[in-house]
């Protein structure tokens, strides 16, 4: 395994839970101006 596959790889295992992160943060941002 070369460095830049597993810097690939391992960006992907980070990528969701990111994307997740910021879908939670943008609801509890949006709910939080809506009110």
């Amino acid at each position: 395994m070369t460095a830049s596959s597993n810097a690939a790889s391992l960006s992907k295992t980070m990528a969701k839970p990111i994307y997740e992160l910021q879908k939670v943060m943008h609801l509890t941002i949006g709910n939080h101006y809506k009110t």
